[in-house]
């Protein structure tokens, strides 16, 4: 998780990600993994076959991601404005607090991989964008009226109620 995090990150970051070929993302990805491996994996250093034909089978996987961000973007006007936004207690953006029937409450501190937002008529709509590394994960509404898979909504009413400084007085969206 924390390299694909990474890798997106600096993808994302990078002047002409929109406009690229899949050849020219091909290579910036093997670029960062190779970066990545040296800097914080120790390189070579104690790692069996096995793993490192793991890692480099991460490109390809990456070069699917990455091409399809870039399709969204196509469609849609919502840019990143923050990676790994921490949402807790002590951070820029305090997490939703949910009161309980005992009079107790729950708060849930965590991290957005992404938030991106969108500006329109002076409001800035957001959404919370959770990169998933394997496969199956299907939102349905469903889900969220039973109170399952609530963790990105949750993000999102957190940005929504504590992120009016930092994030521009925030509408969400999705």
């Amino acid at each position: 998780g924390t390299v694909v995090h990474h890798v997106m990150e600096a993808l994302l970051k990078r002047p002409g990600f929109e406009g690229c070929t899949s050849k020219q993302l091909e290579q910036w990805i093997h670029e960062i993994l190779e970066e990545f491996f040296i800097s914080f994996m120790g390189g070579d250093i104690n790692k069996t076959a096995r793993f490192k034909t793991l890692y480099r089978n991460l490109e390809q996987s990456l070069l699917q991601l990455a091409l399809r961000v870039q399709q969204e973007f196509l469609v849609s006007d919502f840019r990143p404005v923050s990676f790994e936004m921490p949402i807790q207690e002590d951070g820029e953006v305090k997490p939703v607090c949910i009161p309980l029937s005992n009079h107790g409450s729950v708060k849930i501190i965590g991290e957005i991989d992404r938030v991106d937002a969108y500006q329109k008529d002076g409001k800035t709509y957001l959404r919370v964008v959770d990169y998933k590394s394997g496969s199956g994960k299907v939102f349905r509404i469903s889900d969220l009226y039973y109170g399952l898979s609530m963790q990105m909504l949750l993000y999102l009413f957190s940005l929504w109620e504590n992120g009016q400084e930092k994030l521009n007085h925030p509408v969400p969206a999705g």
